[in-house]
């Protein structure tokens, strides 16, 4: 079973949303849906026959009449055989499924589940159920409230006045009405919000009416007086109701609040009608676990025919007695034979679950079908609610539904108006005055500013002329300083490179000379080296001169031993051969009077094997005739074979029809997505153009700070120049040191390859001595082997001759037990 941490069940989180229905989680549905052996959904009894029954493998009702659905007191059985070692055997495995089921294909129709009970146990006994007290219980309520309660819920959403409020289904107590949902509670809300919008722009006409009649302008010689007052009033319940109307978009007695939520109650609707198409569309086909199931064994059944029932072949064996014919069924299975339960992949992936008489076989089976039935709940359920609340979650947006705010703007009463239209009258007065003053003020202010503008452009033409005067004798003083420090730093270079030329010759001398004296110890090495070799050479010589001596003496042994055995081996063949000839004596005189014996035994034979070719005759002729019966027999069942594989192509072409139509509904669906899909695409390249005109008024914000950014280059540019010619400075000195320590460097790998020659010289000695050290244990280990491969020598001829005494003393008492027998049958 699929595990739940896999993915999200949305389909159970839009079902709550939705509607307010709350069904089980969906790993625990079958937990209490088990039979025995902790197998799901079904009850398993494989009992062994007392007889082997063979089927004809032309005969395709057989499959019908003795496996399948509703047959043998039982919901399903597969019959099958076993090769236990060359031995065949047949069995039957009987399902008794558990679950809501009906008559017309165990999958179809929509149901309350409950609790049901067997009274067997789930314990076997000699094969067969144990009937039990208690029996065995299972409840398919969790099961189905998830696969119609939830459902149900939604087609109430969607097709009642109100919705799921007091919804209940199963006998379980109702949605209670504070999480029920109704989508007619969005209209209600919504008219609501157009009556108000409608009040507040009825009531901003009639204010606006009024203000027409007294002024839209306050007359200064109202203000402080009770007409001032009355004017005001009439203004502020305009202007609110006027912002009240804004508010709510009030146009046509239709406000914004109202529009929104009408949509939003129109978006639910619309996701739950695609859920409640999925949710018929999955019901109708794949709500039954036991489909899955029956689907399963159905087709294990179908494989259990072509691989293990049509695959035993069985042969008449004769056998004959003094007293009369018989014999018996002799059982065999061929190559392609097998007691694997599996299924051919026809919908998923082929799989193999197991030996047929197991129960973990079946276990597996059942699980599977769980699994199956889990991967439609994802395909048809799970990801169609995914979906819908993606799309809903996108419709309640910020972006798409607003309800906006409904604002009090400005709320002053009748007494601060009339404070305010005092505070204005004096505050006018003092602004006259003061405005007066002001205008003084800023004529003055203008002429001292004209002045000082002249005398500021002035100055700065005067010290203007004279920076560039400057600069001109500035840049002059630096092409002179410069020229005179490129002239010294050149000198100083070429100064330089002739010391560093002088330097190099003299250490590239020196390591020639260390190289040539370093060659030289290394071929005295090579020449000890070669002296070391030959000496091993001797060594390793004189060992194996050694070793052939010890060898020799050895197979001289050998050869001994070998002449000493050979010599008993001779004396004892010549007793066995005198007691062979003894027995052989005793022999032929037995044998005489077992010719006679054979002779009359074969006259008595002969009549009998006449009798019995007679009989046989008569069985052959019987034979025939049982097998021009069972020719007719397959005759007449081949053509009911063909008469029913019209009928099942038939049934596969109305299939294929019904396939075809599904296509096409997938087609025009796809079709839609299409469509959806250019319309977001055309969404993203208006984005686009919006893009670019923000990336062209980036460009040109650029363009200006790359002209910025050229001014602070050349004055970089110019700090540079002064910074190079400090780097040419410290590049000599770098190179004075690079010298010294190339020198360094020298001395340091000339002592470096003093030390690894003499190390070489070391690790030669060392190779040596190991050399000679191993040459001593390999002609020990020798000597060792062929001590004892001489002990085995001996030790294997005195087993032979030990075995060869034996088998003389039993040859001499077989024969002697014969001879007693011989005599004893004569007597």
């Amino acid at each position: 079973m699929a595990d739940d941490k896999e993915y999200d069940d949305y389909w159970l989180k839009a079902v709550k949303l939705f509607t307010g229905y709350e069904a089980p989680a969906r790993h625990t549905l079958f937990d209490q849906i088990v039979g025995n052996a902790g197998i799901k959904q079904m009850k398993v009894e494989i009992t062994k026959q007392k007889s082997v029954k063979t089927i004809d493998a032309t005969d395709f009702d057989w499959l019908s009449e003795n496996a399948g659905w509703h047959i043998n007191n039982t919901d399903f059985v597969i019959p099958f055989y076993t090769n236990d070692d060359g031995t065949v055997h047949y069995y039957k495995a009987r399902f008794t499924l558990l679950g809501f089921k009906s008559e017309d294909g165990a999958y179809r129709g929509e149901v309350v589940g409950g609790e049901g009970k067997s009274k067997y146990g789930k314990e076997l006994e000699d094969g067969h159920f144990k009937p039990s007290d208690n029996g065995t219980t299972w409840n398919t309520f969790d099961l189905t409230s998830y696969s119609y309660g939830t459902g149900n819920a939604l087609k109430a959403l969607v097709e009642n006045e109100n919705g799921t409020l007091g919804f209940s289904w199963g006998g379980k107590p109702p949605i209670p009405l504070d999480k029920g949902v109704r989508l007619g509670s969005f209209d209600m809300a919504a008219d609501a919000f157009d009556r108000v919008a409608k009040f507040f722009w009825d009531s901003n006409a009639t204010m606006t009416e009024w203000q027409e009649k007294v002024g839209r302008d306050e007359n200064d010689a109202w203000k402080g007086q009770a007409a001032g007052v009355f004017w005001n009033l009439i203004h502020e319940l305009g202007r609110r109701y006027g912002h009240y109307a804004d508010d709510m978009e009030a146009i046509g007695g239709v406000s914004k609040q109202g529009k929104a939520l009408r949509q939003a109650g129109q978006d639910l609707k619309t996701q739950a009608e695609k859920l409640v198409s999925q949710w018929e569309l999955w019901n109708e086909s794949y709500g039954n676990p036991l489909r899955h199931l029956v689907d399963l064994l159905s087709e294990i059944a179908i494989q259990t025919w072509d691989r293990n029932l049509t695959q035993v072949d069985a042969d008449y064996q004769y056998s004959y007695s003094p007293y009369g014919g018989g014999g018996y069924w002799d059982y065999s299975t061929t190559s392609d034979f097998t007691q694997v339960a599996w299924d051919s992949g026809k919908y998923r992936p082929q799989r193999y679950y197991g030996d047929m008489k197991e129960l973990e076989t079946w276990k597996k089976v059942a699980d599977q079908a769980i699994a199956d039935w889990e991967a439609d709940v994802k395909e048809y359920l799970i990801d169609p609610a995914e979906e819908a609340l993606k799309d809903l979650a996108t419709a309640w947006g910020s972006s798409h539904f607003d309800l906006g705010s409904i604002r009090t703007k400005g709320d002053k009463g009748i007494e601060e108006h009339f404070q305010e239209d005092k505070a204005y009258k004096e505050k006018k007065d003092a602004e006259d005055k003061a405005a007066k003053d002001k205008a003084a003020a800023e004529k003055k202010y203008e002429d001292d500013k004209k002045a000082a503008e002249k005398k500021y452009e002035d100055d700065k033409k005067a010290a203007e002329d004279k920076a560039a005067k400057e600069k001109a004798a500035a840049e002059k003083k630096y092409e002179e300083d410069k020229k005179e420090a490129e002239d010294k730093a050149a000198k100083e270079k070429e100064e330089a490179d002739k010391k560093y030329a002088v330097e190099k010759a003299a250490a590239e001398k020196k390591e020639k000379e260390a190289e040539e004296k370093a060659a030289a110890k290394e071929k005295e090495q090579e020449e000890k080296q070669k002296a070391a070799e030959e000496k091993a050479a001797q060594k390793e010589k004189e060992a194996e001169q050694k070793q052939a001596e010890k060898e020799k003496e050895a197979e001289q042994k050998q050869a001994e031993a070998e002449q000493k055995q050979a010599e008993k081996e001779k004396e004892a063949e010549q007793k066995q051969a005198e007691k062979e000839k003894e027995a052989e004596q005793k022999q032929a005189e037995a044998e005489k009077k077992q010719e006679q014996i054979r002779q009359e035994q074969e006259q008595k034979q002969a009549e009998k094997e006449k009798e019995a070719e007679q009989k046989q005759a008569e069985q052959q002729a019987k034979q025939d005739h049982i097998r021009q019966e069972q020719e007719a027999k397959q005759e007449e069942q081949r053509k009911q074979a063909e008469q029913k594989q019209a009928e099942a192509q038939a049934k596969q072409d109305e299939a294929q029809k019904q396939a075809h139509a599904f296509q096409v509904q997938q087609v025009n669906q796809q079709k839609a997505e299409q469509e959806k899909r250019d319309k977001l695409q055309a969404k993203k390249e208006a984005e686009a153009e919006a893009k670019q005109e923000q990336q062209q008024k980036e460009a040109e914000q650029k363009q200006a700070e790359a002209e910025k950014k050229q001014e602070q280059i050349r004055q970089e540019q110019e700090q540079k120049q002064a910074e190079k010619e400090k780097e040419a400075e410290q590049k000599q000195a770098e190179a004075e040191k690079k010298q010294e320590q190339i020198r360094q460097e020298q001395e340091q790998k000339q002592e470096q390859q003093q030390k690894k020659a003499e190390e070489k010289q070391a690790e030669a000695q060392a190779k040596q001595e190991q050399i000679r050290h191993e040459q001593e244990q390999k002609q020990e280990q020798q000597q060792k082997e062929a001590e004892q491969k001489q002990a085995e020598a001996e030790k294997k001829q005195e087993q032979i001759r030990h075995e060869q005494e034996q088998k003389q003393e039993q040859q001499q008492k077989e024969a002697e037990q014969k001879q007693a027998e011989a005599e004893k049958k004569q007597e």
